[in-house]
């Protein structure tokens, strides 16, 4: 399996444009990788130290881009309860139990 397709079956996109110049006169080859336009969705890895100083930050009253990446609340934020585990698990057996002759 190639790369490309491992990563589509997957939902991941990664596109970086690069531009390759090559002069016909002999000057030199120009290579811009990438546009200058901004990412819209960046996503930075920060260590558990560096949080809690950003954390003091924002209890200051700073504002920045990790202090926003930290307080963001996401997907994973308010994990399920084993009720809701047990209702959904009810709720798939409901849909998939095939009907029992008597």
């Amino acid at each position: 399996m190639k790369a490309k397709e491992f990563l589509n079956e997957r939902g991941i996109n990664i596109n970086i444009p690069i531009n390759i110049s090559i002069p016909g006169d002999g000057k030199d080859i120009s290579v811009n990788a990438g546009d200058n336009e901004t990412a819209t969705e960046e996503k930075y890895s920060i260590s558990p130290l560096q949080q809690e100083l950003e954390l003091q930050k924002a209890d200051a009253g700073k504002q920045s881009k990790a202090i926003e990446q930290i307080t963001t609340e996401d997907e994973y934020s308010n994990p399920m309860t084993v009720q809701d585990h047990l209702a959904t698990l009810k709720k798939i057996y409901k849909e998939t139990a095939e009907p029992q002759e008597a």
